[in-house]
């Protein structure tokens, strides 16, 4: 599969509001380079409603709102009971290990 490649060039203050957190230039750098990665989570136990409702909870507005590295997207796919993640590598590594551990049998 072919991807096609895209530059933009523009200044710093044409991107900065973009990066509002971001502790260095070097930081802003990398999370211009490293994509947000997509993982369909099959729920075994839990209601991806539910599972949904209590991370976005957690999470608050941070999901939207903060830094680029800590913002993610998350959906329901009710057919299948399933949470569809969109985030960069490490809060998506930190979602999925937080959803693992929600679908749990009831006690």
């Amino acid at each position: 599969m072919r991807h096609a490649s895209v530059l933009s060039v523009c200044t710093l203050l044409c991107v900065a509001p973009l990066f509002v957190g971001c502790s260095s230039p070097e930081r802003m750098e990398e999370e211009l380079v490293i994509e947000r990665r997509v993982e369909v989570v099959a729920l075994e136990f839990a209601e991806a409603e539910d599972i949904a409702t209590l991370i976005r909870d957690l999470y608050g507005e941070s999901a939207t709102l903060g830094a680029p590295a800590e913002r993610f997207e998350l959906r329901i796919d009710a057919r299948t009971n399933s949470l569809i993640v969109r985030a960069w590598p490490g809060r998506l590594d930190e979602l999925l290990k937080l959803i693992d551990q929600l679908d749990a049998p009831a006690k």
